[in-house]
Parts: C-alpha cells; structure tokens; sequence
C-alpha cells in the first residue's frame, strides 16, 4: 500500500494515544495501588462483569471523510505547510476507536467525551490485561476527568478525579498523580515530538477537541 493509505491510521494513533495513554498507565498504577491494599480494596474497586459502553453508528463515508480531514491536517504538518485548526469531536472519536483496525484494543473498552475544558473518559479494562493475578476474571471499569494542554511544544495530559467501579480512587493517590504528566513517556517517541513542535496549542472547545497548529493561517 501507498503512504497515503497509512495516513490516516498514523492520525488516529496520535490521537487515541493522546487522550488513552496515560488513562491506561494511571488506571493500571492504581490497581496495583489497591493490589497492596488487600483484597477488599479489589473488590471495592473492580467487577466481575464488564461495564457497557454506549456505541456510535456511523457510516462508511462518514469513517472515511474523519479519517481523511486526520491524514490532510497530519500530511499539512509534516509538509511544513499552513493549516487550520483541526477540531476532532467526541463522536468522531469514538467512531475511530469503534472502527479503525489501529485502535481495535480500545473497541469496547474506551469512550471518551469533550467539555466544559475537560476530557472525561470511561474504560472497561479486564484485570488479565493489566497482568495482575488477583484480578483475573474482574474488571476494571473506570471512569476520569482529564485536561490536556500544550505548553512550550510538550504535550501535558492531567488528571483532575478518577472513580472505579463508582468509587473515587484513594487521595492519597490522587495528591500523588494530579501534578504527574501523564503523557510523558507517549511524548518520547520521535515522531510524536516532531509533530508537537508544530502544534501551538490543544485545548477542549465545546464538545470538541481543537488542535492548532504553529503556522495557522
């Protein structure tokens, strides 16, 4: 296949790892928290039954024209050449993580909605994916509340709360991680530091995340 097929998959890695990779990080630390605490804070803070997540219906072309206006605003940077700002919405976000094969881990597992400034995500995760023997055939389902910003060409992905199984995570915890990037170690890979440097600024506007580019026009 041709570079202009890859495209689009490489946009919908960058995005999904921008708003799920440290989610997934911060959720695993945090059974491992209550790993140590004993069996009783698994049970307060896991299930045995996955949670259902709401699904989006969307159709052949409109897949197509999400992923498309991706791969066009990513050709435009790494082409150095002016671009609007790329706003991304919550349903068109989650009609990736549903239907592109390079998102398949998080079909099922993710949903994410944009606003007020805020992420705020909900995940279902089986315990056999974290690798933790106590929480085999449990689930972890979970949900967050997330600001992301761009400061200085560095991508920062925070944590404002975060609740299992309805049930807020220990503030001893919590103190720990709210100041923690939780984006840093997705932001070491090359190629996504080349594409923050040309971002000025990412920001949630409506129900839609909004990324802006270094050159907009």
């Amino acid at each position: 296949m041709t570079d202009q097929s890859t495209r689009p998959r490489r946009g919908c890695l960058f995005y999904g790892g921008l708003i799920f990779g440290g989610l997934l990080l911060l959720l695993a630390l945090g059974i491992f928290l209550g790993v140590r605490y004993g069996m009783s804070i698994i049970e307060r803070y896991t299930d045995t039954a996955p949670m259902t997540l709401p699904v989006v219906k969307v159709s052949d072309e409109e897949l197509g024209r999400i992923r498309e206006r991706l791969a066009a605003f990513g050709r435009a940077l790494d082409e150095n050449r002016p671009v609007g700002p790329l706003r991304i919405s919550s349903r068109d976000v989650n009609a990736l993580i549903q239907n592109d094969p390079a998102l398949k881990e998080l079909n099922g597992r993710a949903y994410v909605t944009f606003t007020n400034g805020e992420i705020r995500a909900q995940v279902s995760l089986p315990g056999d994916l974290l690798g933790l023997r106590p929480l085999r055939g449990r689930y972890l389902n979970a949900s967050g509340v997330f600001r992301v910003v761009v400061r200085d060409g560095q991508l920062w992905v925070t944590a404002d709360s975060l609740s299992a199984k309805g049930n807020p995570l220990p503030n001893a915890f919590m103190k720990q991680i709210r100041g923690q990037n939780l984006a840093e170690n997705y932001v070491q890979e090359p190629g996504t530091r080349r594409t923050l440097g040309r971002l000025k600024d990412i920001s949630v506007e409506g129900d839609s995340l909004v990324v802006v580019p270094a050159n907009a026009p």
